[in-house]
């Protein structure tokens, strides 16, 4: 398939992790594939690169941001931050690197749109099919090097054509950019998760989980790339 998800890293999830840690999903990795697991662990006291157990999500945000730069935290994960009506992310768009539209039951022809730079870089189906604009047979389409905060308006015309209305039954913003400032809806995510890759070829895969927007516990799991 090559759309980004070409280079998202699926963790599997070990046999004696907790129900806590099986909340995994996948993570975005901008490296090679990991070949073997070197070590896993929780941590539910204390702190790891400054981010510590018992701090809101708004804190840990900060943190984050802090961070990005030395650690090379280029993305954020955001677990099941998915919502059913396009007025919910009218105001939150441009806060992410994507969004994704489906049918409630993920369909092929779902769509997967990835921001770079306030612009859309590239839409692809779930399918693995390269598109310069969606729909393609739509008097109103969005397309690659459209303006991300340009998008609602767009978006709201094609969801009032019927045959495309399903596709925004399920509204995605799964990819949250690091540089934007901190999205109120993130409390309510159960998890948020990143890669870094270390300068002695380590791919750290660190999963931060949230009980009502509190820290509650890191779970990291190192790979020998």
């Amino acid at each position: 398939m090559k759309s980004y998800f070409q280079i998202f890293l699926l963790i599997s999830i070990l046999s004696a992790c907790t129900k806590e840690e099986a909340n995994t999903e996948i993570l975005r990795s901008d490296t090679s594939p990991v070949s073997k697991i070197i070590s896993s662990d929780t941590l539910r006291t204390g702190s790891f690169w400054e981010l510590t157990i018992g701090d809101s999500s708004f804190v840990v945000y900060q943190t984050l941001q802090k961070i990005h730069i030395e650690k090379k935290v280029h993305y954020l994960g955001i677990v099941a931050n998915s919502f059913n009506k396009l007025e919910d992310i009218a105001n939150r768009i441009t806060l992410y690197t994507g969004l994704d539209l489906d049918e409630q039951k993920g369909t092929e022809t779902g769509v997967q749109v990835e921001f770079e730079a306030n612009k859309i870089k590239s839409i692809y189906l779930n399918n693995g099919t390269k598109l310069d604009k969606w729909p393609s047979n739509s008097s109103t389409t969005i397309a690659v090097q459209d303006q991300i905060d340009q998008l609602y308006p767009k978006l709201r015309n094609i969801q009032s054509n019927a045959l495309f209305a399903r596709k925004f039954e399920r509204i995605s913003l799964f990819r949250k950019d690091i540089n934007k400032i901190y999205d109120p809806i993130q409390v309510k995510s159960p998890q948020w998760n990143f890669t870094v890759t270390g300068s002695d070829k380590i791919l750290y895969a660190i999963y931060l989980n949230f009980s009502t927007g509190i820290l509650s516990s890191i779970y990291i799991t190192k790979y020998q790339l």
